[in-house]
């Protein structure tokens, strides 16, 4: 126990040093490794440009597509894969982690398709913490769930829901996780940002929230979502 707190220290002493060097993509792009990395990138693109216009018949002239590199670009994306703060709770649209107390995970589930995650919440405006937790009630964190009701994969999607979203394989965590997100944020939109109902209805249906003007009186909702929010909506 003492070592591996020793260990976690040491880490986190030298992921804090990189972060300070390379404090910004402009740093890390005119870093040793930042510069090593457009040269590759570089490679590979002029290969790519010259394969496909062989392809095409084409002849090659030029590298009119290394010109049009963005080296700096590049560096952003990887500045941010190697470097983020896995502590962040991703992009918050609604405000979502200032107005619930969303639970955390386990944390033999940590780091668990943390680069979906990440992009899925840059994308849809939803906390890293709040799609955790609902993949972890959901499906524990296995891609190849089924519930009895026939919901499948990570983000437990029934039938419909995967046609709806345009998804071809609903045991792809990304694909999953991507669709999951996409439903929740138009519950989120369909209930002006609360978080209670946009659950209950991705749980148990919008219908029946219709139906019951509110959270269904459905135990299996309840639970879902007191282990989400800490919330007792039986009161």
């Amino acid at each position: 126990m003492i070592i591996g707190n020793v260990v976690k220290e040491v880490l986190s002493y030298k992921r804090g040093q990189l972060q300070q060097k390379l404090s910004s993509p402009e740093a890390f792009v005119n870093s040793t490794f930042g510069q090593a990395l457009q040269n590759e990138t570089i490679k590979d693109m002029k290969a790519t440009t010259q394969l496909s216009k062989v392809e095409e018949g084409q002849k090659v002239v030029g590298e009119t597509s290394v010109k049009n590199a963005e080296p700096l670009q590049v560096a952003q994306q990887e500045f941010t894969r190697r470097f983020a703060d896995p502590n962040s709770t991703g992009k918050d649209t609604w405000e979502l982690t200032g107005k619930y107390n969303i639970q955390s995970i386990r944390s033999s589930n940590e780091g668990k398709y943390a680069d979906v995650i990440q992009q899925v919440s840059d994308t849809y405006g939803i906390p890293k913490t709040l799609i955790q937790k609902m993949i972890e009630v959901e499906s524990d964190f296995n891609p190849n769930t089924v519930s009895s009701a026939g919901a499948m994969g990570l983000m437990q999607l029934m039938p419909a829901n995967v046609k709806e979203q345009g998804i071809n394989n609903p045991f792809s965590p990304a694909e999953s996780i991507e669709g999951g997100v996409k439903e929740l944020t138009g519950y989120l939109k369909k209930y002006n940002g609360d978080l209670v109902l946009a659950l209950a209805a991705y749980n148990a249906g919008p219908g029946n929230v219709k139906k019951y003007g509110g959270v269904p009186p459905f135990q299996e909702t309840k639970n879902y979502i007191k282990k989400i929010l800490n919330i007792d909506v039986s009161k």
